[in-house]
């Protein structure tokens, strides 16, 4: 009798000890999936800030194209620049409205502006589909796609005076020639596309597009 009291005595104890040691064991291996889920993130997250700081270095270098440095008044109005677009980094990382590819080296042009008189306009003439995306002196950012055909179109009602970088995206390979056009005017895309020459073939005209706008 004592015997079988003991033994289940130790029967109990065992369990209660296994139990125990079991529940500690869990602990410790949820723990070590906990930090290595936490371990991922951080992962994670020190790639984001490095993505971010890659960016913002590239942000501050000048126009890969053109340099400019504006004052309301400016002549000639239009101011043009010649640009190959496009590249490989993801314009809706930067914003979810920005749309296309872009250089992640550096702006395509940048415009350091001062004394502003009225709206500025920031518009693109090109062969290819192309869109727009322009960071203001404050750090945020205004994109364009097709605005007037396959061409974006950005106005700043009221700019602030600073610096304004300037990308022309693209969606394909390649680097597709394209024209940015900086102006205190409405655009007169008629007269820019045709400056610019005929599209690929298959393309519209500026006639056909005006006709599409009016």
């Amino acid at each position: 009798m004592r015997l079988r009291v003991l033994t289940t005595a130790l029967a109990t104890g065992c369990a209660t000890t296994c139990a125990r040691a079991f529940a500690a064991a869990l602990a410790i291996s949820l723990a070590g999936v906990l930090v290595g889920v936490l371990a991922a993130g951080g992962a994670g997250l020190a790639y984001g800030q490095t993505l971010s700081a890659a960016f913002q270095r590239a942000i501050q270098m000048p126009g890969m194209f053109a340099a400019l440095v504006l004052q309301g008044g400016f002549t000639p109005d239009p101011t043009a620049v010649e640009v190959e677009g496009g590249g490989a980094f993801e314009a809706a990382d930067l914003d979810p409205a920005c749309v296309g590819t872009i250089n992640g080296e550096a702006p395509d042009v940048t415009l350091d502006f001062s004394r502003p008189r009225g709206p500025l306009n920031i518009y693109v003439i090109a062969d290819d589909d192309t869109a727009l995306v322009v960071r203001r002196p404050n750090g945020t950012w205004a994109c364009d796609d097709d605005t007037f055909g396959v061409n974006p179109h950005v106005r700043l009602e009221k700019p602030a005076s600073g610096r304004y970088a300037i990308w022309v995206a693209t969606f394909g390979a390649g680097y597709p020639r394209a024209r940015v056009l900086i102006s205190e005017n409405e655009p007169r895309w008629e007269e820019e596309m045709g400056a610019l020459g005929p599209g690929p073939e298959g393309a519209p005209t500026a006639e056909e597009i005006g006709r599409a706008h009016v």
